[in-house]
């Protein structure tokens, strides 16, 4: 009997823990008062073929900032190229996002593709970041690892 009841229990705890935002970063009130900037993750996807059959590669960025997002983030994608033993710039952009437009919701990603013609070759995907988050900046770069002609038809493709 006490099995029956502990088993429900923890289950619809598991439940009400897993449906709110992580940390308590869903509520307002805890960033009026924090100084601290606001976290952004920002990840490069590798280069794909976009679909079957394959026209063009795509070069993805996933960005997320917890709630209430950054002043400002700015992506600059580029999509490169090895050429010899240096990586080229064959595709760029650049986008800026503000506030909301930074947040997603938790495990949820927002994302800026660029896209470029199928081409033989060794391709990666590198995105150069500027966060402003409560009157500081902060800047890096993230790096997909390289993806060899990704518009070729692959085995079990």
């Amino acid at each position: 009997m006490r099995r029956l009841v502990v088993l429900p229990v923890v289950t619809l705890s598991m439940l009400a823990i897993t449906a709110c935002e992580g940390r308590g970063r869903n509520t307002q009130t805890q960033n009026v008062s924090n100084p601290r900037p606001v976290h952004c993750t920002i990840m490069a996807d590798g280069p794909k073929r976009n679909a079957e059959p394959a026209t063009t590669i795509v070069a993805r960025t996933r960005y997320r900032c917890d709630n209430p997002g950054a002043e400002t983030l700015t992506l600059a994608l580029r999509l490169e190229r090895r050429s010899g033993s240096t990586w080229v710039s064959v595709k760029a952009e650049t986008v800026t996002a503000r506030g909301a437009d930074t947040h997603a919701q938790f495990f949820k990603y927002r994302s800026h593709p660029v896209t470029l013609a199928c081409a033989a070759g060794q391709f990666r995907t590198v995105v150069d970041w500027t966060k402003v988050s409560r009157g500081k900046t902060t800047k890096g770069t993230v790096r997909s690892g390289p993806a060899t002609d990704p518009c070729a038809p692959r085995l079990f493709s």
